[in-house]
């Protein structure tokens, strides 16, 4: 009875991943309401900083923190942030989720002005709940239609977001917009081997000079071995048995979905640093 409980409960994953990609628009729906279902269900902030984290490995583990004091998920802002300076500059996060890394990189960095755009109403509520920096702000927005100002932001993050949605090339000419010429754009995502190479490409065409292009399915795997308990036993603990199988496949749990998708090579997760010319 067991096995077969589990395989009905895979299958919600399955379900979820066929149907978002039927279309654009339903694509695009289903995440937001996933994402908004995350928030409802998460009164205690665990999930502050929705991303898969960041662990340096190799040559690169030394970091002088000690492991207690590394945050993962924090780490992959830091990491995505290493070559934009954003001290005293204006910085848009899209997709910012829930808030935890906007919050973490304002009080740290000092920038200008820090704004987090996400689609997901009730995760843009659910920032402002937070926020303590008057360089700091929350808006609900599109990531494929930028509710903001042509060429108004230095820097503009974007961190484990753009896989939901239905249309990366018109998102960077959201970016190429938005940025000031010189601006920077920080960016990682999962996304299959094939789609590396189109993302370099579509990011040219945009005017957009790729300065670091780097696979860290490394590091991302290494930061999902050293959080896969805790999220396994908070999904026991807070999320119904008929969607555990497709919470744990969503936060990369060892031996689930996505983190079998990294080990075959079948998903790479990719870091850019491009400027906008």
């Amino acid at each position: 009875m067991p096995n077969r409980v589990e395989k009905k409960t895979g299958l919600l994953s399955m379900i979820f991943v066929w149907l978002t990609g039927i279309s654009p628009t339903f694509n695009r729906f289903l995440w937001k309401k996933w994402y908004n279902f995350l928030a409802l269900h998460d009164p205690e902030r665990l999930l502050s900083s929705m991303n898969y984290g960041f662990l340096p490995v190799g040559n690169g583990a030394e970091s002088g923190k000690s492991p207690v004091d590394v945050v993962p998920q924090l780490e992959l802002y830091e990491y995505v942030i290493s070559d934009a300076d954003i001290n005293g500059k204006v910085v848009i996060e899209v997709g910012a989720g829930r808030g935890g890394g906007a919050l973490y990189l304002s009080e740290k960095y000092n920038p200008l002005l820090y704004i987090g755009l996400d689609l997901a109403k009730n995760a843009s509520v659910d920032c402002a709940s937070l926020k303590q920096n008057s360089n700091l702000t929350f808006v609900a927005g599109d990531a494929l239609q930028i509710p903001l100002k042509k060429h108004v932001a230095d820097v503009l993050i974007n961190i484990e977001s753009s896989h939901c949605y239905s249309s990366i090339e018109t998102f960077i000419e959201e970016v190429a917009c938005v940025l000031k010429p010189g601006g920077y754009f920080c960016y990682c995502d999962l996304m299959p081997v094939s789609q590396v190479a189109m993302m370099k490409s579509q990011l040219a065409s945009h005017d957009m000079h790729v300065l670091r292009a780097k696979d860290v399915t490394c590091n991302i795997m290494a930061s999902l071995n050293r959080i896969s308990d805790r999220n396994t036993d908070m999904i026991r603990k807070k999320v119904p048995w008929y969607l555990k199988r497709s919470f744990s496949d969503f936060a990369g749990i060892q031996h689930t979905g996505v983190y079998n998708l990294f080990e075959s090579g079948k998903l790479v997760y990719y870091f850019f640093l491009a400027k906008r010319l």
